[in-house]
């Protein structure tokens, strides 16, 4: 189990560094393009990329790690072993991303959604809004996946301060939040 936990996290470190030394790259090369562009005569207000590579380069980020850490959930899960998950959590030592693959197996494996848990993790993830996104994405996920009482997503709803009358966290409203 912990060797499953590492491969996950060395996999997820090495594909985030990837995409993270690659924004320089498509960051010069949209320079470049809205330079052309500018020399061409088309207004600099038109040419909007930098904010858009920024979007696009978090939102692939953010992809990657939902399915590496759900992959890690899935190669490890079993609803039987919730002490061994914890052990494994002290061994493999506590980050960001092992607390999150730490959910992800119990919202898959545990037949309850952990609000206890997910509220702890999204007050110490507060000052990552990146980490937090991806916990939102998991919650979103099992949602998606499993038939949850609506008494509890609403609870669920309410950790993350939704808008009133939001009945099922959905991708647009999910993408709406901002970092606190």
């Amino acid at each position: 189990m912990t060797a499953t936990y590492e491969l996950g996290l060395r996999t997820l470190s090495a594909v985030l560094k990837l995409i993270s030394d690659s924004v320089e790259v498509y960051e010069r090369a949209i320079s470049e393009q809205t330079l052309q562009a500018s020399a061409d005569g088309v207004s600099p207000s038109e040419v909007k990329n930098d904010e858009w590579i920024r979007k696009f380069i978090w939102l692939i980020s953010e992809l990657v790690s939902v399915v590496i850490i759900k992959s890690v959930s899935e190669a490890i899960g079993v609803a039987d072993l919730e002490k061994a998950y914890s052990a494994t959590l002290q061994n493999v030592g506590q980050s960001n991303a092992t607390r999150l693959i730490d959910v992800s197996l119990r919202l898959d494996h545990s037949g309850e959604v952990p609000i206890a848990l997910i509220e702890k993790l999204h007050k110490e993830l507060s000052r990552s809004p990146f980490a937090d996104k991806i916990l939102k994405d998991l919650i979103q996920y099992h949602f998606a996946m499993f038939d949850t009482d609506r008494r509890v997503r609403q609870r669920v709803i309410a950790v993350f301060r939704l808008p009133k009358g939001t009945s099922v966290p959905d991708t647009a409203t999910w993408l709406q939040l901002k970092p606190e």
